[in-house]
């Protein structure tokens, strides 16, 4: 009933956010990141970038397209391109990162949504970052 009724909700193969990291930068060749922001933090723990890092579980070999669309307070902020992966069995992961234009990134609630192309959402990650 839900696929039928809701089907942005529900993946077509059950791919999930398994796990999301905030962090304030990113190695871009092993998406390793330097620090890891705690879900509640003050705004003096970031300076003008925040990065996301998602792990994604994959049951099996899935090809898929994904984009990662970031908010503040409800918001929209930014949407990254489409991604096309070829999900293997375990998980894979993605990343994106949001600068907000001319300065350091306010307090605010973040979410950011993972998406399918066709808008089948498999997790939303959220950050407060107080003043």
């Amino acid at each position: 009933v839900v696929a039928l009724g809701i089907p942005a909700v529900v993946p077509p193969v059950p791919l999930r956010m398994q796990a999301a990291t905030f962090s304030t930068g990113i190695d871009r060749e092993t998406l390793a990141v330097p620090d890891t922001l705690a879900r509640n933090i003050p705004s003096t723990a970031v300076d003008d970038v925040l990065v996301i890092v998602v792990e994604v579980f994959a049951p099996g070999t899935v090809p898929t397209t994904v984009r990662l669309e970031w908010a503040r307070n409800g918001e929209p902020l930014r949407r990254s391109r489409d991604v096309d992966i070829l999900a293997h069995e375990w998980s894979f992961r993605v990343w994106d990162s949001w600068r907000p234009d001319g300065g350091t990134v306010p307090p605010g609630r973040y979410t950011v949504t993972l998406r399918t192309r066709s808008g089948r959402i498999f997790g939303i990650a959220k950050l407060e970052i107080s003043e």
